[in-house]
């Protein structure tokens, strides 16, 4: 009787432990199938640095000596409404970026995600379609067949790389945007120039007289030298025509020690006088390099701001498209709880098992 309680009970044992054999084998693709989640590191890492520039960059960038200029450049006037379109569109993403995050750390369905996910793109799409300056790749038609395909949709995962081709559009469409910035705030530098030079037209003029005249006088003054050390030919490289300093005076003879001094002495009156002439316009000329290097600053802080916003648009797009294709993860049943299960109710079988020792 105890032998065949035994048996009944060995089978037993041996049924459970059969049966987790099958167990794994016909679960390891339905336990165990990988999972595929938003790969939201990256893209959430990108969000809380765009949100950080945001309301920076070309907002503080300003000008101080050529306000007068800038506020007459059309072009300037043009520049203004474009940063504010850009700082727009730049919050416009912000806020599409941590609906997203939000929505993947949400309670929601895998339907109600896609069709909140829907929600938010269609709202990126607002200042993409709008603007005319920029052709699309996809007609307003298609963006709209691509915002149904999304809502119907099971998983966030499905419906982010469904609706990835409207991303890049957005993405296409800021760096265009972008590019006829650059383009617009080359024409600004180049007007607000034009107008520096305009305004200091006559003072830069004369300066330039006088740096010629100076570079005559002082080529004369080393042509004499080289005449009173014994070369003759130093007097015919001398353009008469061009000097004052030999009023009065023959030269076709050559020149005595008392016509050498008389003409120096004039060459350092000329020069004393060309020297004070551009003392006095100094604080001019200061006043334009001041104004001149203002605009090349500025030029460079916004093609630095330029840079800067290009490359978050493309690492956030990038960080997008790296978040649609998602993470594999293994599946949250666990198949060694199960197990581990059917094991212990074996286990609380065999005490039940008579020792029945053959010594």
């Amino acid at each position: 009787m105890q032998k065949g309680r035994a048996r009944d009970v060995i089978m037993r044992v041996i049924v459970i432990v059969t049966g987790v054999s099958l167990l794994t084998s016909m679960t390891s693709c339905a336990l165990f199938k990988k999972k595929t989640e938003p790969n939201l590191a990256p893209f959430a890492e990108q969000t809380v640095t765009m949100a950080g520039k945001v309301n920076h960059g070309f907002a503080e960038i300003r000008s101080v000596y050529i306000r007068k200029e800038a506020s007459q450049s059309p072009e300037v006037e043009e520049l203004k409404g474009m940063v504010e379109d850009i700082r727009l569109f730049m919050i416009a993403i912000v806020e599409y970026s941590l609906q997203v995050v939000t929505l993947s750390q949400s309670s929601k369905t895998g339907p109600e995600r896609a069709q909140a996910f829907a929600d938010f793109l269609d709202e990126l799409l607002d200042p993409v379609v709008e603007q005319k300056d920029v052709e699309l790749h996809y007609a307003e038609g298609r963006l709209d067949e691509i915002l149904a395909s999304i809502r119907q949709q099971e998983t966030l995962i499905d419906a982010l790389r469904v609706g990835q081709p409207i991303v890049d559009e957005a993405a296409y469409v800021a760096g265009a945007f972008l590019d006829r910035f650059k383009d617009t705030q080359t024409a600004a530098a180049e007007s607000i120039s034009a107008a520096i030079d305009q305004e200091f037209h006559a003072v830069i003029s004369y300066s330039n007289i006088l740096q010629e005249q100076e570079e005559i006088v002082l080529g004369v003054h080393e042509l004499l030298a080289q005449y009173a050390l014994g070369d003759k030919t130093a007097l015919d490289k001398i353009e008469y025509e061009k000097l004052l300093v030999f009023e009065g005076i023959n030269v076709e003879g050559g020149l005595d020690v008392d016509e050498l001094y008389k003409i120096e002495d004039r060459i350092l009156e000329r020069m004393d006088k060309i020297s004070t002439l551009r003392k006095d316009m100094e604080p001019e000329l200061e006043q334009y390099r001041v104004k001149q290097r203002e605009l090349d600053k500025i030029t460079r802080e916004i093609d630095k701001s330029l840079m800067d916003t290009r490359a978050t648009i493309f690492i956030w797009n990038k960080t997008h498209l790296k978040m649609s294709e998602g993470l594999t993860e293994p599946a949250t049943i666990s198949l060694f709880n199960i197990t581990q299960q059917l094991m212990d109710t074996a286990i609380q079988e065999i005490p039940e098992i008579p020792i029945d020792l053959p010594f």
